[in-house]
């Protein structure tokens, strides 16, 4: 059976304040291990140890089962999300399959910014290459706002 997806589902692309809005754990984590699943020749299951949690209670590990291959580039940090077209509506590096979910990818030893809840979203699996120890102005673009936003608009 084929299946084809037509237009991106408005969950994945909603503006980014709705997403830490809407999303109860975020997390900047490190892939320690993937492995391929039992069900599928192209799933894999990623394992996950935290670096430090930014909104919620997140586990010290967790795992999250995604694709071996995908849709875009799973290495593109977007200049340290500084290019514009990061920040447009629908900007992101996970995108959606024919079956209009999104099946994120992850590099072992890789460090990412996970929105943990569903439904997934286009910016959900950010790699975040640059230090959150660094100085400001070197920082990861995203990793800064969405630390910024939390703290500016705890919730109620």
């Amino acid at each position: 059976m084929a299946c084809a997806c037509f237009s991106t589902p408005q969950e994945q692309i909603v503006a980014d304040e709705e997403l830490i809005s809407r999303t109860k754990t975020i997390v900047l984590a490190t892939v320690i291990k993937a492995e391929l699943t039992e069900d599928n020749q192209n799933s894999v299951r990623f394992h996950f140890t935290k670096v430090r949690t930014l909104k919620g209670d997140s586990p010290q590990h967790f795992t999250i089962d995604g694709d071996s291959a995908a849709h875009g580039d799973p290495l593109d940090d977007f200049y340290g999300h500084s290019k514009p077209s990061f920040w447009e509506s629908g900007g992101g590096r996970s995108w959606h399959d024919t079956d209009c979910a999104i099946h994120p990818t992850f590099a072992v030893g890789g460090t990412f910014l996970i929105f943990l809840d569903k439904p997934y979203h286009r910016k959900s699996f950010e790699l975040i290459l640059r230090s959150p120890d660094a100085a400001p102005e070197v920082q990861d673009k995203w990793l800064k706002w969405v630390e910024s936003h939390i703290r500016d608009n705890p919730p109620k």
